[in-house]
């Protein structure tokens, strides 16, 4: 009975997550001789087969990260909503962010861009899983104003007194790990990148006219 009732419930687990793969292809059988890492692991080999044949590229993997340099730029337009890649950190460099500096960061950029003028037009802003920028989201606001808004922002953290918004154990689900210092030094740094030249918000692609 312990066979069938584990035969049982893999069936029913695969069947609600991948149904199509059961419409068009036989279940692999189980070995019960066999650990049951075994069997787990033949699983989780077909599930990984079937989620990298069924999974669009998404945009940002289309960007050459081997050019990219700490600026602004546009990631993707989804309707009347824009995506920018506020680019702190040079991908791959070995000089990431820590997880208090994106953190407290996130904390003090979100609080201050939605009690901005613009507030009613930011969706989102939150860090990148690589640990060199953040994204921002915005809703019909053209390039140059948000521009504005991020350097606007980032004098506000700069300015920031007290504590770090949101730092407490009610308000967040690791407020201990937040530092005012650690964001204004993120920002002053990706302050000075954006006061350094006009941006056209394109990624660079390594020919020379991208930073002429």
């Amino acid at each position: 009975w312990q066979a069938a009732l584990y035969d049982t419930l893999i069936i029913a687990h695969f069947r609600k997550y991948f149904k199509y793969f059961f419409e068009k292809e036989k279940i692999p059988s189980l070995d019960r001789s066999a650990p049951m890492e075994y069997n787990r692991a033949k699983y989780m080999n077909k599930e990984r087969c079937i989620m990298a044949d069924s999974c669009k590229r998404i945009a940002s993997f289309d960007v050459d990260h081997d050019y990219v340099t700490p600026g602004i730029y546009l990631s993707r337009q989804d309707g009347d909503i824009d995506t920018y890649d506020l680019r702190t950190r040079t991908p791959n460099c070995g000089y990431y962010m820590d997880d208090i500096t994106m953190h407290s960061v996130e904390h003090l950029f979100a609080t201050y861009a939605r009690n901005s003028a613009l507030g009613d037009r930011v969706i989102y802003f939150g860090p990148m899983g690589c640990q060199t920028g953040f994204y921002l989201l915005m809703r019909d606001v053209p390039k140059e104003q948000v521009l504005a808004l991020v350097k606007e922002v980032l004098m506000k953290i700069l300015h920031h007194e007290g504590e770090v918004f949101g730092a407490s154990r009610k308000e967040c689900g690791n407020y201990l790990c937040l530092s005012l210092a650690a964001a204004k030094f993120e920002c002053a740094a990706y302050l000075d990148v954006l006061e350094s030249r006009d941006w056209d918000f394109t990624y660079p692609t390594g020919m020379e006219e991208d930073y002429v």
